[in-house]
């Protein structure tokens, strides 16, 4: 960061580190001088002065909570910090020590006292200052992974907590300086009022900003440039799968170091977010994975049926979208006991009769895949081109990878199989959602995941045993069958993005005419497959179905003598799915009473 000595800070800031065996006035005295030397290196940074001046750091009683106040709250002088915060491990107290005077600092520089929606912007300039400061380039640094997952609860400000971290992740990973992100900021806070009366969102307009800054529909769509030898890494995961994808196992193999594997690793994390996503074997569950769509008489019944169909507990998501004459409300994961799926069939049936409802399909998930493409060479387009000749164009350099594929059985059993469930059990297949390449780090449902381990008696402090529950309870899951993991590569688009949904009747295509078919559409960075019992639906996102490379690719596949449907969805909301408040253990089954439809 070039208006601020990196090192004298960098060694300013290690003094928290011994913090934890300081007497008390001697924290609130080092805590201070920390937020004053952060606030006058941001003076010289920003050649700005604060508005008024910075609160004085004492310690006190703070309730333990997620949010953007978390562990603080302020009076018109004093920030008072939780004391507890001294009882986390060394590292973690360091790292959330380092954000709260970093961000301290910040506030005074912004006229006016900021609403929790303004507060949670803050917090991003301030993992911003942090990342510039200790030069970080992953997204799995653990100074942000102890930030993030404390400081973004379930909803700020009515809005997704996902949807914060989607703008930070996208900051960080196109390395937007703090300048750029502090200057917008602010002239937001300035025009704040005819933002209001324009009643447009304040956060949507600076998540616009991040979207002009970071993303372009190029890396939206073209295949991932990822250099070879982090290439060889993807197809050693691919090969060994998550049981044996260890930097100590793959050092092994590559004749390696494991400092220089682990490096690889990380690296990897650099431009894009690499993962294992958690896959539910469903039917060992005697749940079943169904995919809802309809479409609807008039669009103005789009909004409350949407809003219905999320009351149901077994619906996890809600996208909306529209062909080229229609409204279409579209679920891909209805998980649910069989009768459940029956209850909402003859309710659509009911609504159809009445005119709301001119078409509709729940039908069984038989197989999924998942398609990702990485080019061996910098994508040189500089404008989406049509689908013939990014074709040509691409076609030498891509590296095509099947990432998951998940078949289930074509009937569903007269008996459900015996199971015996628990209830921590349940929770953890509730709330995880995958790990991250360097293991020990679990992806969670925030909230739901504080419920999990204080329900066990586990401290907030104590973030060992938080791991050891999970990690517990993911033996548990797979002894009984019940969990894999899957390798993802979440390429750098914005949140809740257009989905190209392509349908294509089954009759249409031979197996063979089929895998000739996705081989061609495999030249987008993603391509998600669906097939159920009278079609296969296929997924591109970025893109719309008016979209001209849409159109490209509906000639192409006319050309091939196919029957192709077209139309756009969008990401309404996607919610927790409560497996442990949704099983009945006295009778060891799901529950289906109350459940409308």
């Amino acid at each position: 960061m070039k208006h601020i000595d990196i090192q004298k800070l960098a060694e300013d800031l290690a003094v928290l580190e011994t913090l934890a065996i300081k007497e008390v006035d001697q924290r609130v005295s080092i805590l201070n001088d920390l937020q004053t030397v952060f606030q006058n290196k941001l003076k010289a940074y920003t050649k700005k002065k604060p508005h008024w001046p910075q609160r004085r750091i004492v310690l006190g009683q703070v309730e333990d909570n997620m949010g953007v106040h978390y562990a603080i709250k302020r009076t018109s002088t004093k920030t008072i910090l939780a004391t507890w915060i001294f009882n986390l491990q060394p590292k973690t107290r360091f790292y959330l020590l380092s954000f709260f005077t970093a961000k301290e600092a910040l506030l005074p520089f912004f006229a006016q006292i900021p609403t929790e929606e303004e507060e949670a912007i803050i917090n991003i300039l301030a993992i911003l200052l942090l990342r510039e400061i200790y030069q970080i380039q992953s997204l799995e640094n653990p100074l942000l992974s102890a930030i993030r997952s404390k400081i973004y609860s379930e909803l700020i400000a009515n809005i997704s907590y996902l949807l914060w971290d989607n703008m930070l992740v996208m900051l960080i990973t196109k390395k937007v300086p703090l300048i750029d992100a502090f200057l917008e900021f602010d002239k937001l806070l300035n025009s704040k009022e005819q933002l209001l009366q324009r009643k447009r969102s304040f956060t949507s307009k600076f998540m616009e900003w991040v979207n002009e800054r970071t993303i372009t529909e190029l890396d939206a769509i073209l295949p991932l440039f990822i250099h070879y030898k982090l290439i060889e890494l993807i197809e050693n995961f691919l090969e060994l799968g998550y049981e044996l994808s260890s930097t100590s196992f793959i050092a092994r193999k590559l004749k390696l170091s494991q400092k220089t594997v682990t490096n690889r690793f990380k690296a990897l994390n650099e431009s894009y977010s690499t993962f294992w996503l958690t896959e539910i074997n469903f039917e060992e569950m005697n749940l079943h994975n169904y995919f809802i769509k309809i479409t609807l008489a008039k669009e103005k019944y789009l909004k409350p049926l949407a809003t219905k169909l999320l009351e149901n507990p077994y619906i996890q998501n809600i996208y909306t979208g529209f062909d080229s004459n229609s409204a279409i409300i579209y679920s891909p994961r209805f998980i649910c006991p069989h009768i459940v799926s029956e209850r909402l069939h003859e309710h659509l049936r009911k609504i159809a009769r009445e005119g709301i409802v001119s078409d509709f399909s729940v039908s069984l998930i038989r197989e999924k895949y998942r398609y990702f493409t990485l080019s061996e060479r910098p994508i040189t387009l500089k404008k989406i081109a049509p689908f013939e000749q990014m074709v040509k164009t691409l076609e030498p350099s891509l590296r095509k990878y099947l990432f998951s594929h998940i078949k289930r059985s074509s009937t569903i059993p007269e008996k459900d199989k015996p199971v015996n469930f628990d209830y921590n059990l349940l929770s953890f297949l509730s709330i995880i959602k995958g790990k991250y390449l360097l293991r020990a780090r679990y992806a969670v449902w925030i909230n739901e995941f504080k419920d999990f381990y204080l329900r066990n008696k586990i401290s907030p402090t104590n973030v060992k045993e938080q791991i050891n529950l999970l990690y517990y309870y993911e033996l548990q899951a797979k002894k009984k069958k019940l969990i894999n993991f899957s390798l993802y590569i979440r390429s750098l688009m914005k949140r809740a993005p257009n989905v190209l949904i392509i349908e294509l009747p089954t009759s249409d295509l031979s197996n063979e005419e089929l895998n000739a078919v996705i081989d061609k559409l495999r030249i987008l960075s993603f391509l998600g497959q669906v097939d159920l019992y009278d079609r296969h639906l296929f997924q591109i996102l970025g893109i719309s179905h008016s979209h001209p490379l849409a159109k490209s690719i509906e000639q192409f596949l006319v050309d091939e003598g196919l029957s192709p449907s077209l139309y756009t969805i969008k990401l309404q909301k996607t919610k927790f799915l409560p497996f442990h408040e949704l099983y009945d253990y006295e009778e060891q089954k799901w529950k289906i009473e109350g459940i409308s439809f």
